[in-house]
């Protein structure tokens, strides 16, 4: 793609000039393409082509201009991430500029200006002056009221602006902030779950946060809370996906985060929220028997791992292989136990699919084939 950009670059520079409007969007395009690869040296090659455009809006369209500002921004975003620290200071007059001809030309509850002062507030959180964290807390807080006033208290840009304060409430450890950060979350999270659904990144994300929140807390009632809202996540999860459907690993992630690797309780809510014959209930279940076994407790994930290879005989239907999974791992839980014939025989069950439906070629047929041949030689 590069070299296609900059053809493109050298065609319009010639034909129609350095500062030609179409010249500029040639020279955007190759900036994005150079960014996008994150490559040090593209990174560095990015940095002239940002000033340029600056350079040739500030000159042909004027100081004051919106398009200047999204250069101005752009220009601040690239100097913000630079490991030098004399870039990521000049990064601030540039947000402050943009932000100024935002106000000027726009208006304070515009989208762009209120976008401005996000940036701005996250830059001056992100370079951790004591000095700017009560501008900070200003400029949140102004976007949240511009946003409502332009967009109305349910939209999702105000749910964003929601996230933001709380965000930086957290970040000063102070109590009283920490408690006044848990209502914008749930606030931010009820606005996204009824604008987007609850399987939308946006409304995943804010889940995470309110989770992270209560789970964080020594209060009882607050990792209760933390229950609570994954049950309620589950329950959607369900509905949305439909019954039968296996949990996304994120799902089982973030219960695993919840309850520290509990995978008892684990089991207990996915049960509750979806019945023990649930497709991503069974699969938790065969995946903590493994884990048991694998921890050296093989009396423990025995009864387990029979139970699932019972229900996937009894469910699973034309889904063979989720059997023949099951079976090995029964093979080995029996083997480790030392019933040697009820290993032979579930690993032989598990082997006969494996051939059926993959062949004796499959590396995964070849495992359970030399799981065997170790066994019974």
């Amino acid at each position: 793609a590069r070299p296609l950009y900059e053809r493109a670059l050298a065609i319009r520079e010639e034909s129609l000039g350095p500062n030609h409007p179409d010249t500029v969007n040639s020279l955007i395009n190759l900036t994005d393409y150079l960014e996008k690869t994150g490559d040090p040296v593209d990174l560095a090659a990015a940095r002239p082509l940002y000033e340029r455009v600056l350079a040739i809006r500030e000159e042909s369209l004027g100081p004051n201009h919106p398009d200047t500002a999204v250069s101005l921004n752009n220009l601040a975003v690239y100097l913000e991430q630079s490991d030098d620290p004399a870039d990521v200071a000049a990064a601030r007059s540039l947000y402050e500029r943009a932000l100024a001809i935002w106000e000027q030309a726009k208006g304070p509850i515009h989208p762009e200006t209120i976008n401005t002062f996000n940036n701005l507030a996250n830059y001056l959180l992100n370079t951790g002056d004591p000095a700017d964290l009560a501008a900070v807390r200003s400029l949140h807080e102004h976007a949240v009221a511009m946003r409502e006033e332009a967009l109305g208290p349910m939209h999702p840009e105000t749910a964003a602006s929601l996230d933001n304060l709380a965000d930086y409430l957290i970040k000063t450890r102070d109590p009283a902030h920490r408690a006044a950060a848990r209502p914008l979350y749930e606030r931010a999270l009820a606005i996204r779950e009824q604008a987007l659904g609850p399987s939308h990144p946006d409304t995943e994300k804010c889940l995470d946060s309110l989770f992270d929140y209560l789970n964080a807390s020594t209060d009882p009632a607050d990792q209760a809370a933390a229950r609570a809202l994954y049950e309620h996540a589950l329950a959607l999860e369900r509905r949305s996906l439909g019954p039968g459907t296996p949990y996304t690993s994120r799902s089982t992630h973030l219960l695993d985060r919840l309850l520290g690797g509990s995978d008892g309780l684990i089991l207990g809510i996915l049960e509750a929220v979806s019945g023990p014959d649930d497709e991503g209930t069974i699969q938790h279940e065969q995946d903590f028997a493994v884990s048991l076994l694998e921890a050296g407790r093989p009396d423990d994930a025995l009864p387990l791992i029979r139970d699932v290879v019972e229900r996937r005989l009894r469910l699973s239907g034309d889904n063979t292989m989720k059997i023949a999974s099951a079976l090995s791992a029964l093979g080995a839980t029996l083997q480790v136990t030392g019933d040697r014939s009820g290993a032979e025989d579930a690993y032989r069950q598990a082997l006969a699919i494996h051939l059926e439906q993959l062949g004796p070629d499959d590396p995964a047929t070849q495992l359970v084939q030399s799981r065997l041949e170790e066994l019974i030689t």
